[in-house]
């Protein structure tokens, strides 16, 4: 009866066993396929979203056309920006409301935090303008305002110059390799100075525009342009999700889990091997010992020992 149920118990879990390794062979093969769908979807996706941007590429560069001034103070404004983001590392809470240089100051007659505050402002100020929709209302009076702003952001990248040139050890409490690095990673006030050259050139262009050989175009509103950039940015989610997926399924199977032992009730019980008797004839020397009959027999014919017949 133990013997059944053991052998009942191991074809069991050999048969799990076996479903089990069935089962994992189908999930892969799963997972192949949706990868592969996944895989196809994120294609098309990224096509779309290719097609998408280029049209917006198209509005955005018809208006740029169409304002010439517009587009250069634009990107100018995006230059000087980014500028100043450079210098942020040179501040805690650099964006915020009350902006501190990390450093003691050693220029008294440098308000270096005032000067970033109020370079904050314009910056938040800018934010409006530099929407495409905005293009068509920086004419002269706007862009010589943006220059002004652009000079403030250039005497302010000129003081944070002047303050590293003097920093030392002592005067600051930094190591002389901190003031070496921050003086190597402050941008170039040059830049600024290619900002305002530019801005002053377009103003000029936008006083003596160029005759056009031909009428423009019919340019997009505003309206399909927002449009589209909402288009665009749903297009970019996508494919982001759709990238997540394919990230998730491409990942190695885990391991499979190890197999329990059987346990050991379910084992057949171990019989020992049949006992072997010894043979009953031992040989020593020349003479052979029948233990079974207790007799010791010498090599050689039969002798007849006196004595030891009865009969």
């Amino acid at each position: 009866m133990i013997k059944i149920a053991a052998t009942a118990g191991i074809m069991i879990l050999l048969a799990v066993g076996g479903y089990l390794s069935t089962r994992d062979n189908n999930d892969l093969d799963d997972l192949a396929v949706e990868r592969s769908k996944i895989e196809a979807a994120l294609l098309a996706a990224k096509q779309r979203l290719a097609e998408e941007n280029g049209k917006l590429t198209e509005f955005t560069a018809s208006l740029q056309t169409a304002f010439p001034m517009g587009a250069t103070i634009q990107e100018e404004m995006r230059k000087t920006s980014k500028l100043v983001a450079e210098t942020d590392f040179l501040f805690k809470n650099a964006t915020g409301k009350d902006p501190e240089l990390i450093f003691k100051n050693p220029f008294s007659n440098i308000a270096i935090n005032e000067e970033r505050k109020k370079v904050n402002k314009i910056l938040a100020d800018w934010q409006k303008k530099l929407n495409l929709n905005y293009i068509g209302s920086i004419d002269e009076a706007e862009s010589a305002k943006i220059r002004e702003d652009v000079a403030i952001i250039k005497q302010y990248v000129e003081d944070l110059a002047q303050i590293l040139s003097q920093l030392t050890p002592t005067n600051s409490n930094l190591p002389q390799s901190n003031i070496d690095l921050f003086s190597s990673e402050l941008p170039s006030v040059s830049y600024v100075d290619d900002s305002i050259a530019n801005i002053e050139a377009a103003i000029v262009i936008g006083n003596n525009p160029a005759p056009s050989p031909a009428p423009l175009p019919t340019l997009p509103t505003f309206e399909e342009i927002a449009v589209q950039e909402g288009v665009v940015i749903l297009a970019q989610n996508q494919v982001q999700t759709l990238e997540e997926e394919l990230a998730q399924v491409s990942q190695p199977p885990p391991l499979p889990e190890p197999v329990a032992p059987i346990p050991e009730e379910l084992l057949p019980p171990v019989e020992p091997p049949p006992a072997v008797n010894p043979s009953p004839v031992f040989i020593t020397g020349s003479r052979q010992i029948d233990y079974s009959q207790g007799i010791i027999i010498q090599p050689g014919p039969p002798v007849l020992i006196q004595g030891t017949d009865p009969f």
